[in-house]
């Protein structure tokens, strides 16, 4: 008799064996085990997700410990030696990631009578088939029955061992947690349909109180915005969401009195498991909420903490007006990226503040979206910066162990002042504090990103994807650094998943394009355009079209845009230089300056608005030397990498780096432009040798050898078979 083992264990043998051989080897990480394996990072993340539940870092990580642990208990060597057989290069470390897994650190493991798995059995289920002797009947049957007892045991012990945490494990790992709940959208019941930011609001704000209890996880808003209007059931979302639980609401608000109506549901079986209906005056709000939250927490048989309970209680202002401009604000701050609704929401927030200067959260909400008028380059000024910080500190002064407050504070070091470290600090110890809560690790993945941590980056991504996998902003910023990467088959995988969760999110298709440009797949990015006609391509219309060198076209196409000028976080491009750009392709040499000259002036006026933005500089820079004035580019693109490079912003100031090359090039500085090519196809960014042969504005460096020689070095060469 053959026993044949599932395609599930097969694989999980084939991680652990090329894990075995690599143990040693403190290089050996995600990447290489992507390599080995022969599939893209995503598709072994989701793997190991489905069938573990565990993230890939965490899978090795937990995997050398493991080994560790057998090597401590047999005493092969000392601690310090063996942390560098399992692969760590840092003795500390090992104690420290030791201490986290186990509770305790490797030198008390010989004073401890642990029961440890053996890896062995842990980590595969042998792929070979086992062929018994030939024995009598009463033999087969006895040496088959044992056999299927044995592998059932086995099986069992690593489905249980890898499905929970280990049974002496004090540590922050993202694990299957059944304390997990969703709220879906909220029904607004009121006469005025425009009181549905309150509804919201009302249950923003339960969600934020919910947040609070280490012991839940709770699924983004983000998220559960795709569900408002959704026909699923309870089991279908719960599905998708990897969740235990459901809160179902709806909010009516008529004159001074407001009705509330919760629904808690068992989501995978469907059932009520209670509800309740609260008619109260709309000042008594606050304990609404704090009511509704702690019996959910009653409910759900979570522990909530004393501090917690406090957070919980407290009443963030005694004005209903105020809330209410609170709310309002919310909403628009959290609507788009767009400057006017970041201004509306400031608006708000500032006559929240007005009516109680005591509003903590209305003063984080100044901070907040005064902060995002800078980051997303609305006002660019040093006093504005100054500005926001005084909100910030309005706020820590008011209340400095708020949550918001704390993690405010967190963003305004990332986005304000590019301090990166002083962000992390605050941010992982937020994250110590609530290890379900999916957006921490987010955002530590997205601070680590800028400093070009790009591995630490999918280590905390990761983590956010296995507690919020429906989170179409998380895939999204994994194809984005996918690509910064040139992993382009695992963005794309990304960047589909993100479509599938959100098919009318412009970025992710956004992305999708520039993928296919960056691997010279023109066809699919064509047929992305094309099969998505409600996606706004206007720019990637164009690109293919200069691709094809249809100038006329691309210029028809920008000519028709009803605006004047493209402004996003990379870059600031007025229409004026676009189409200078284009006509100097076309080598419409009068028509470019027409252009050129047009941009220059569009864009120093935007200068006395922006006097510290680096798009603006390196855009002036281009329009300078279309101008045929060189010192001028030359001194525009310095001030430009002064204010951004690489250094500040991995990711941001490679853009800047890029501009540089394209002003080299019309300054005729050719042999530079080529040379700072080079440098920059060497490290990560948006760039390729595909898109170099294919974009006509590097036509005229086609005539140089090295450029040429260039595009044909296999080091630069994207490998669609191995990538």
């Amino acid at each position: 008799m053959d026993i044949e083992y599932s395609m599930d264990q097969v694989f999980i043998k084939k991680v652990t064996d090329i894990l075995e051989i690599n143990l040693a080897n403190e290089q050996f990480g995600v990447k290489e085990l992507t390599r080995e394996m022969g599939i893209s990072r995503s598709k072994l993340h989701r793997k190991l997700n489905a069938l573990i539940q565990k993230s890939t870092n965490q899978f090795i990580r937990e995997y050398r410990l493991e080994k560790a642990m057998e090597m401590l208990k047999n005493d092969v060597a000392t601690a310090s030696e063996i942390a560098y057989r399992v692969g760590f290069n840092s003795p500390t470390y090992f104690n420290t990631c030791f201490h986290q897994y186990y509770g305790f650190p490797p030198g008390e493991v010989k004073f401890r009578d642990i029961k440890t798995s053996d890896q062995d059995d842990l980590s595969f289920i042998p792929n070979k088939t086992i062929k018994p002797e030939r024995k009598t009947s009463v033999q087969k049957l006895a040496l088959v029955s044992f056999l299927v007892i044995v592998l059932i045991s086995v099986i069992s012990y690593f489905i249980y061992s890898y499905a929970t945490n280990h049974a002496l494990t004090k540590t922050t790992e993202v694990t299957i947690n059944n304390k997990s709940i969703a709220i879906l959208p909220c029904k607004n019941l009121s006469d005025d349909k425009q009181n549905e930011y309150f509804a919201d609001g009302v249950m923003g704000s339960i969600q934020n109180h919910l947040n609070k209890i280490t012991d839940l996880k709770v699924i983004s808003g983000t998220t559960m915005e795709k569900y408002r209007e959704t026909t699923k059931t309870a089991p279908e979302i719960a599905e998708e969401l990897n969740i235990f639980y459901l809160l179902e609401a709806s909010v009516q608000r008529y004159g001074d009195k407001i009705r509330i109506i919760t629904k808690l549901i068992d989501a995978n079986n469907d059932l009520q498991i209670w509800s309740d209906t609260y008619d109260r005056d709309l000042v008594n709000i606050f304990a609404i909420q704090s009511e509704i939250s702690k019996q959910i927490a009653i409910e759900l048989k979570t522990t909530i903490s004393p501090l917690e309970i406090e957070q919980i209680e407290k009443i963030p202002t005694k004005d209903i007006e105020a809330y209410d401009y609170y709310l309002k604000g919310l909403v628009y701050l959290n609507r788009s990226i767009e400057g006017n609704d970041f201004k509306y929401a400031f608006r708000m927030f500032e006559k929240a503040v007005e009516i109680d200067p005591e509003y903590t959260l209305a003063w984080v909400g100044l901070a907040s979206s005064s902060r995002l008028l800078y980051w997303f380059n609305i006002i660019r000024t040093a006093n504005h910066v100054q500005q926001t910080k005084l909100f910030l500190d309005k706020s820590i002064a008011l209340d400095p162990n708020l949550m918001e407050v704390k993690l405010e504070a967190a963003w305004y070091y990332f986005h304000c002042e590019l301090n990166y470290p002083k962000a992390i600090k605050i941010i992982e110890k937020l994250n110590s504090e609530y290890p379900n809560n999916a957006d921490l690790y987010a955002t530590i993945a997205w601070i680590y990103r800028r400093m070009g941590k790009f591995e630490t980056f999918f280590e905390y991504m990761e983590k956010a994807i296995l507690l919020d996998s429906s989170n179409w902003v998380f895939w999204m910023t994994s194809g984005e650094t996918s690509i910064i990467l040139s992993r382009y088959k695992d963005a794309e995988d990304y960047l589909k998943t993100g479509i599938g969760h959100n098919p009318s999110a412009r970025s992710n298709y956004i992305n999708l394009f520039t993928t296919y440009l960056c691997t010279g797949e023109v066809n699919k990015a064509r047929e992305l355009i094309e099969n998505n006609p409600d996606i706004e391509f206007f720019l990637g219309k164009i690109k293919i079209k200069l691709i094809d060198r249809n100038f006329d076209e691309a210029i028809s196409i920008l000519e028709s845009l009803p605006f004047e000028e493209f402004s996003g976080h990379l870059n600031f491009i007025p229409k004026s230089l676009f189409l200078g750009n284009i006509y100097n392709m076309k080598n419409d040499n009068e028509s470019a300056k027409k252009y050129f000259l047009k941009a220059k002036q569009h864009l120093e006026k935007k200068l006395t608005e922006l006097e510290e933005d680096s798009r603006i500089y390196s855009s002036l820079g281009i329009a300078y030397a279309g101008l045929n004035m060189p010192e001028k580019a030359m001194i525009a693109n310095n001030k430009a990498l002064a204010l951004m490079n690489i250094s500040k912003d991995a990711w941001k100031g490679f853009y800047r780096e890029l501009d540089m090359a394209k002003i080299l090039m019309m300054n005729g500085k050719h042999n530079e432009a080529i040379y700072k090519l080079k440098t920059l196809l060497q490290i990560n960014g948006y760039l390729s040798v595909e898109l170099l042969e294919k974009d006509p504005f590097w036509d005229p460096l086609r005539k140089f050898d090295n450029f040429n020689t260039l595009l044909k070095n296999p080091n630069y060469q994207v490998n669609l078979v191995n990538n």
